[in-house]
């Protein structure tokens, strides 16, 4: 329904229904060292999420772009372990 603001607005249907083309395309558009990046800058603050956020977030970088999702769970994974390496004083 619509309702005043300043003229009239209402919720209508939006004609693009694919949410992760453009992330995808630009992720793809980036050069190896920004993808590289983009990927640690993402996996150094998300690998300290819970698993639920994690994953959720893993899917919809998955579906923007499956290289895209696989390298950041990897990245997370390497974090997780480092952490895990700290916590345990491996040398």
């Amino acid at each position: 329904p619509a309702y005043p603001v300043k003229g009239m607005v209402k919720r209508c249907p939006i004609t693009k229904t694919n949410d992760f083309e453009q992330a995808g395309e630009h992720y793809l558009s980036l050069t190896k060292e920004e993808r590289e990046h983009l990927i640690d800058n993402i996996a150094s603050e998300l690998y300290r999420c819970n698993n639920d956020i994690v994953n959720r977030s893993l899917k919809y970088f998955t579906c923007a772009n499956e290289e895209f999702g696989n390298c950041v769970k990897k990245a997370i994974i390497k974090y997780r372990n480092e952490m895990d390496c700290k916590a345990k004083d491996c040398k």
